[in-house]
């Protein structure tokens, strides 16, 4: 395989670069490496030959797939609970909200992503003016 990628890289003239693939090594360990490969030249122009680099991913790969099933596990207990769920920024800028947390304010998930929470839960005091965090009467029952 190795091979016909050089015989390719050779024939083209053509850089193959940052190809992501499997390797097994002598000891049967599976790798995952980034390979490129660029044609090597003589003074005269004529290709001579193949110039190979790898980068082995391998950890970086196993990490990247950790982090999506954690995602996807918590993704899933978000969204099949009962319970409303909203992630807000510092700014009180949604993040994120669970589908029946949606439907309990009526309103569609995609509407509260980026939009200031206030927007949507009008909690005023009798002046007009939203409840800042400090003074929010839940909190500091």
């Amino acid at each position: 395989m190795y091979r016909g990628d050089d015989r390719q890289v050779i024939e083209s003239g053509r850089p193959n670069l940052l190809i992501e693939e499997q390797l097994t090594t002598l000891e049967g360990n599976n790798l995952t490496i980034i390979t490129s490969k660029i044609p090597l030249r003589s003074s005269t122009g004529e290709i001579c030959g193949v110039l190979g680099t790898f980068i082995d991913i391998t950890e970086r790969k196993k990490t990247e797939i950790e982090k999506l099933e954690i995602a996807n596990r918590l993704n899933l207990i978000l969204e099949s609970t009962d319970e409303g769920i909203i992630g807000v920024d510092l700014n009180g800028n949604c993040t994120f909200i669970n589908k029946s947390a949606a439907r309990m304010l009526i309103f569609a998930s995609e509407e509260f992503i980026g939009k200031n929470l206030h927007e949507f839960t009008h909690f005023k005091h009798t002046n007009g003016n939203p409840y800042s965090v400090s003074d929010c009467p839940i909190r500091n029952s």
